[in-house]
C-alpha cells in the first residue's frame, strides 16, 4: 500500500510538474511574454522541471530495476532532495506572498500556477516523506 502511494505520489509530482511548465509555455504569449522560452528563466519553472526530470529518473529506475540500482538511486535521491527543497520554496513564496498580495492585472490562480506553485511541491514533500528520503 505504501509503496502504491509513494509511486502514484511521483507520477502525480511528474504530470504536475512537467505538465504545469508546459501549459505555461503553451500560454506565454497570451500571458503577455514576447516569446515562450522567457517563461523558462524564472525559478519556478527551473524547479518544476528539475524536480519533474528527478522523479521521473528515479521512477524509471525502480520500474526497471536496473543494475548498479544502489549507486545511481543513491545520487538520483539526494538530488531528489535538493530539489524538493527548492519546489518547496517555491511553493511557499508563491502562497505565502505572490498570490495573496498581487494586483487585479495578474492571475495566480490559472490552472499552470497551481500545478507548478501547489501541487507539484504538494506531492514532492508528500513523496519525500513516505519514501523515506
Amino acid at each position: 500500500m505504501k509503496k502504491a502511494l509513494s509511486h502514484t505520489l511521483k507520477y502525480l509530482t511528474v504530470f504536475s510538474s512537467l505538465g504545469g511548465v508546459a501549459l505555461s509555455l503553451v500560454r506565454a504569449q497570451k500571458d503577455g511574454y514576447s516569446h515562450f522560452l522567457k517563461r523558462l528563466l524564472y525559478f519556478t519553472a527551473q524547479s518544476n522541471i528539475w524536480i519533474g526530470l528527478t522523479v521521473l529518473a528515479i521512477l524509471f529506475l525502480l520500474l526497471t530495476k536496473a543494475e548498479k540500482r544502489e549507486k545511481r538511486a543513491e545520487r538520483l535521491y539526494l538530488l531528489r532532495y535538493v530539489f524538493t527543497v527548492s519546489i518547496t520554496i517555491t511553493g511557499l513564496i508563491f502562497c505565502g506572498l505572490l498570490a495573496p498580495f498581487s494586483d487585479g492585472s495578474y492571475r495566480p490562480w490559472t490552472v499552470s500556477n497551481v500545478l507548478t506553485h501547489v501541487c507539484a511541491p504538494v506531492f514532492a514533500v508528500a513523496d519525500y516523506f513516505l519514501d523515506g528520503g
